[in-house]
């Protein structure tokens, strides 16, 4: 009988660390949505990638996971995304992106909120490197697939990252009877 009630009373400690360590891990993860000390919301959603910021901006909040949801100071950073390469001109001079820049972060219109921040793109890839080196003549020849930035939020005690810029703006569209043909801003648009 004696063995029995130790089992059993084990079992329950047993039951009630796991019980206590998955209510932990639920508080600390918001839920299981995000797994690090800090990340990023839209307001509803945890925000783990970002395609669709309007040129007017996009209000991200800043959270931090655990039972301590003091957020304290952050900093929010724009960086190269490492594995999107391209070669530009900025007035005549020939540059490899990413490696002309190591922070992109005073092309990007940033505002700071209350828990969080307000972050502008309008999708054009030429106008941010145009506002980075100062020049009216940004070329390339084809600016390739894929999202071009990192957002990189960090504070002392974690940090997150989002990549984000996937995608060109259409300003106009002609009609020929070859077929549709889509024309950014930065192109010469045929006669």
């Amino acid at each position: 009988m004696k063995a029995i009630n130790k089992m059993l009373v084990c079992l329950a400690l047993v039951a009630a660390l796991v019980l206590g360590a998955v209510i932990t891990l639920a508080v600390y993860s918001n839920g299981f949505e995000s797994f690090s000390p800090l990340y990023l919301t839209d307001g509803e959603n945890v925000v783990d990638e970002l395609d669709d910021i309007p040129a007017t901006g996009k209000v991200l909040y800043v959270k931090r996971a655990g039972f301590d949801k003091n957020i304290g100071d952050y900093t929010v950073e724009i960086v190269p995304n490492p594995e999107y390469e391209f070669d530009y001109t900025a007035d005549g001079q020939t540059y490899h992106y990413p490696s002309a820049f190591d922070n992109l972060t005073p092309a990007f219109n940033i505002i700071e909120t209350d828990g969080g921040f307000v972050l502008g793109y309008d999708g054009d890839m030429l106008a941010v490197l145009a506002n980075l080196h100062g020049a009216a003549d940004i070329t390339s020849e084809q600016l390739p697939e894929g999202d071009p930035f990192i957002l990189h939020v960090y504070a002392d005690y974690g940090e997150t990252f989002v990549n984000f810029g996937g995608y060109i703006a259409v300003t106009d569209i002609i009609i020929d009877p070859d077929g549709v043909i889509f024309y950014h801003a930065q192109e010469e648009q045929p006669n």
